[in-house]
Order: C-alpha cells, then structure tokens, then sequence
C-alpha cells in the first residue's frame, strides 16, 4: 500500500458527503447533472485508491477506471453548468466524442497515451512515479484543460444573462482548474510519487462544498423538499 492512499480516501468521502447531501434537494435536472458530476468524482478519487492499495484485479485496471474519470469529469461540469445557466452548446458533444475516443484509443494501444505510475519502494513507503513518459501524456492534460476554459465560457455566458453570479462561476471553475493543474502537474518529476492530484481535488471539494452551502437556489430547493414531508 501506498504511503498516500490515505488522501484519495479523504476525497472519496468529502465527495459522497457532498452526493448524500444531494439526496435531500428537491429533484430537478440541475441536481441530477450535479449527482453525475460527483459520481463521475468518486470513480477518479476511487480509481486512484484502489490502485494505491493494490486491489484485484491490478494497478492497470484502477489506474484506467480513474483517467476515465478525470476525462470524463469536464463534460460532465459543462452539463451542469448547461442546466444551472439554461445555455447549451453543440460543442460540448464535441468534446464528449473526443473524450471517450481518448479513452478508446488508449484503451485499445494498452496504455500508449496515458501510462500508469510505477510502485517505487523508498525509505518511506512505497510511491507510484512517472518515469518514462513521452509527449503523448500531456494530450489528456491539454484536453481537459481546455474543455475547463469552455466551463468557464458557459458560465460566464449566464453571468452576462443574469442566471449565474461570479461566485457560482468562480468556486466552480476555480476548483476544477486547481485540479487537472494539480492532475498535471503529478506526472512531472519533481512531484516524486506525491498525489498532487488528489490533493488539488480536495480543494475542488471545498470549493463544491461553497458552491452548494452558499447557492440560494440550492438552499431554497432543500427547503421546498423539507417541506414536502
């Protein structure tokens, strides 16, 4: 086991916290699109700590399970900010086809894009390192990286309508930037094996977490629901 596995744990829960929490807002299709992001979450943050405990079937498997997470993260915040603003976008199609033909091709050439960390033993435990990597890596990085910036355009589009304020866009954004930059950023040398990763996703679940806590529309669907009962 990994002397990180811990923290992949911590984010796991932060996100099915947030998910349960969701569970009590009156059922619409903001909170639905939401509910996919966060399972589209927990299986990235799972991913990770399955791989980091060395469960069957293997580190491949687990490591596969969380880039198809982190790929599939973007579009699914894209979908809900589409909900949240009313402002859809034929792009984000585009960017979901060339996301899952992403995962295909990896998938099929065994890992030739995004390869797995090695399990390096050191005086302080064991770490999974990057070593290896050719330019190809970076094309998921990249990808997601921009598909983050078309969020931020969707969202700034329904701040200029008026269905969005600069705090819903800035806490949504923000989080997911800090994530795929700490996701990036993991796979470079000087990291050595630490899960900056996850540790950005923490941030993002904070961020989530004001996103939900402060959101007026969402207090106020969390009270009709209340009073449904």
């Amino acid at each position: 086991m990994g002397i990180y596995a811990f923290i992949p744990g911590i984010l796991i829960g932060c996100y099915a916290v947030l998910l349960f929490c969701m569970l009590g807002i009156k059922v619409s299709h903001i909170r639905t699109e939401f509910m996919r992001a966060l399972i589209v979450h927990i299986l990235w943050a799972a991913g990770s700590l399955f791989m980091r405990l060395n469960v069957a079937p293997g580190l491949y498997f687990w490591f596969n399970v969380s880039m198809i997470g982190l790929l599939l993260m973007p579009v699914s915040l894209v979908r809900f900010a589409e909900e949240f603003t009313g402002v859809r976008h034929v792009a984000t199609y585009v960017f979901l086809g060339l996301n899952l033909t992403l995962i295909v091709i990896n998938l099929l050439t065994k890992n030739a894009i995004m390869v797995p960390p090695v399990p390096t033993k050191t005086e302080v435990g064991t770490v999974y390192l990057y070593t290896g990597l050719s330019w190809l890596v970076f094309i998921p990085y990249i990808l997601c990286i921009v598909e983050v910036g078309f969020l931020a355009y969707v969202l700034i589009e329904g701040v200029k309508k008026e269905l969005v304020n600069m705090f819903e866009c800035f806490f949504l954004t923000g989080g997911t930037a800090i994530l795929y930059i700490g996701a990036a950023l993991m796979v470079l040398p000087f990291a050595k094996g630490f899960p900056a990763d996850m540790v950005a996703g923490i941030a993002d679940a904070v961020c989530m977490y004001a996103l939900v806590g402060l959101n007026k529309r969402v207090r106020r669907n969390r009270t009709i629901r209340k009073g449904a009962h």
